[in-house]
């Protein structure tokens, strides 16, 4: 079994491979999805980034104008990079990366470059070893790894 801390949640600890630790699965089965089964779905069509949606990392890379977030939703069990993109002529890729002991998943959103975009990634599960990164002209930055 292993455990994982969350930032700023008051519940310290979560218990990975348990499934939903509270005694109602009201809040999981009001999402469309929870876990695997969030993989490469958009977490706003599925109910994913309510109040309860976490940043737990922000990075801005030296592409100046481009602020990324490493998002938790508790309610799905899931992750997705979200980008803001401050200035136009930004191109690049924003990536959410999961990974296991010998595999990873990315699930990819390329930035559109103009000024005021706002997007984000779909989901991998919280089960895997999850990061954000941001690519562009063969350049990467990432988030820490939770």
């Amino acid at each position: 079994m292993r455990w994982r801390a969350i930032p700023g949640s008051a519940l310290s600890l979560l218990a990975i491979g348990l499934g939903p630790m509270s005694g109602t699965p009201a809040a999981a089965s009001a999402a469309g999805c929870s876990w695997e089964g969030c993989n490469g779905l958009d977490p706003q069509a599925m109910g994913c980034n309510g109040s309860s949606t976490q940043t737990l990392d922000t990075i801005w890379p030296d592409r100046g104008g481009i602020k990324l977030e490493l998002r938790y939703s508790p309610t799905c069990q899931a992750v997705w990079a979200r980008y803001y993109n401050g200035i136009n002529g930004n191109y690049g890729r924003a990536e959410i990366h999961g990974c296991g002991d010998n595999w990873c998943r990315i699930a990819r959103k390329t930035i559109a470059g103009y000024a005021g975009e706002t997007n984000w990634t779909t989901m991998l599960s919280w089960s895997y070893r999850v990061k954000a990164c941001f690519w562009w002209d063969g350049f990467q930055d990432c988030t820490a790894e939770f």
